[in-house]
């Protein structure tokens, strides 16, 4: 099945035996989805296990350390980092910002309809529609802080609500300082996802910190290599 990683920050630092396949300089590369054109990148064989980077809020696939990525690559997955829509190289939605954001606010807390041209629904089919254009039916997910939100909406469109439907191997690393999303938000997704496991690293906050990214590295590529030999690292969407 697929595998899930819902992160706050990530990582880094491997030693390199397969650099020129593992070449971060390749070129940025324009998908033409339904809706929107993706800018992506792919890093390593095709014929290696692919694994989505999905980024958080305010950031481009650049913002994925290229340490991270060549590490990764290195430990033998295709690595494919994109932009999300209105951001970086991808297609940026042409629609006037009218609405007054105190009152979006409000209205979502209160559960009401708010005013947006898209949705992280939206974002998740963008993600896909990009693995389709790739041809690519089975592949790992990584999410950084937002990015794990459109993870969530991959495995489950139905919402966050049913999480716990899920029947996915799936990762949650969370860092116990980080100010935005306080640790016990990780906890509670974990907790929501029958057979999740929860790493907590401390002393980690939610931008990706030099100190942090080996411990973190540490979590994340062992429970691939693990789900990827045990036959239950993919699923088809």
């Amino acid at each position: 099945m697929r595998v899930l990683i819902f992160l706050a920050a990530l990582l880094c630092g491997l030693p390199s035996f397969a650099a020129d396949r593992c070449d971060v300089d390749v070129p940025v590369q324009l998908a033409d989805l339904k809706e929107v054109r993706i800018a992506y990148q792919s890093i390593g064989s095709e014929s290696d296990p692919a694994l989505l980077l999905v980024m958080g809020l305010g950031g481009q696939l650049i913002h994925w350390p290229d340490e991270v990525v060549v590490a990764l690559c290195e430990q033998g997955y295709r690595v494919i980092r994109y932009d999300n829509r209105d951001f970086g190289l991808s297609t940026w939605v042409q629609q006037p910002a009218d609405a007054n954001l105190t009152v979006e606010v409000l209205r979502y807390k209160l559960g009401l309809p708010v005013s947006s041209p898209y949705s992280l629904t939206d974002m998740a089919d963008d993600a896909l529609g990009l693995m389709d254009a790739l041809q690519i039916r089975q592949f790992h997910v990584l999410g950084a802080s937002m990015g794990g939100m459109i993870a969530q909406h991959l495995a489950e469109p139905s919402r966050v609500e049913l999480l716990n439907r899920l029947r996915l191997p799936v990762l949650v690393v969370h860092g116990t300082a980080d100010p935005l999303l306080p640790v016990m938000h990780g906890v509670h997704v974990a907790a929501h996802i029958q057979g999740s496991q929860l790493r907590l690293i401390p002393g980690l906050a939610h931008r990706f910190q030099e100190a942090f990214k080996a411990p973190l590295l540490g979590a994340v590529l062992p429970y691939l290599k693990a789900r990827h030999e045990d036959g239950r690292n993919l699923a088809q969407l």
